[in-house]
């Protein structure tokens, strides 16, 4: 029978325990030495109790320039009724506009009823027209 190839992970599983070990010490002793780095938190705890002023709340205060918010409230409130009053001017317009869409309609509904009578009469007119020529002319002849 032909050998089977070793995968490399099988190597790495081969490795005795001790060197695992020595690894694991090794790496403790960087990270040990290292310095340990402050996390965003503990910098703004160690800011804040090195000044109090810090943790009062700052009283708002509005620039001169500034309206105010009531102002503010008063004006949105003012273009909302205006928007309304706009709004309900233009429904009022548009339904107009429709009523005179829908009467213009009626009319020229009518007017195509009127004009088919019309047409309906002026071919029996016709043929009563040529019915009497053609007696005309046999009693010419």
């Amino acid at each position: 029978m032909a050998k089977r190839k070793q995968r490399k992970s099988e190597g790495k599983a081969g490795k005795t325990p001790q060197i695992s070990k020595l690894k694991t010490k090794s790496q403790s002793k960087h990270r040990s030495a290292a310095p340990a780095r402050p996390t965003a938190a503990a910098t703004e705890a160690a800011v804040l109790k090195a000044d109090p002023a810090l943790t009062q709340p700052q009283p708002a205060t509005v620039p001169a320039g500034l309206p105010n918010a009531a102002t503010l409230l008063d004006e949105l409130q003012q273009r909302c009724e205006s928007l309304r009053q706009w709004q309900r001017q233009a429904n009022e317009d548009v339904q107009s506009r429709l009523t005179t869409i829908e009467k213009r309609e009626r009319e020229l509904d009518e007017s195509a009823r009127q004009m088919e009578h019309d047409r309906t009469h002026l071919d029996l007119d016709m043929d009563a027209t040529k019915r009497a020529r053609l007696m005309l002319d046999k009693e010419k002849a």
